[in-house]
């Protein structure tokens, strides 16, 4: 359930253009053979962005 839900949020992300930080992480482990470990340290490392301004 999760790999099939993780492709098809990662192709709904690509085709509205809009970043999905984990997703993107997610696929690129399980399609990409991308280490987990890496990918982990890839999300808690990359830049602090505002996500939502009222």
């Amino acid at each position: 359930e999760g790999i099939k839900t993780s492709l098809s949020a990662y192709n709904l992300a690509k085709k509205m253009g809009v970043e999905m930080p984990i997703i993107t992480e997610v696929y690129n482990v399980i399609y990409r053979g991308k280490e987990p470990r890496k990918a982990v340290k890839d999300l808690m490392t990359r830049e602090l962005k505002v996500e939502l301004s009222l």
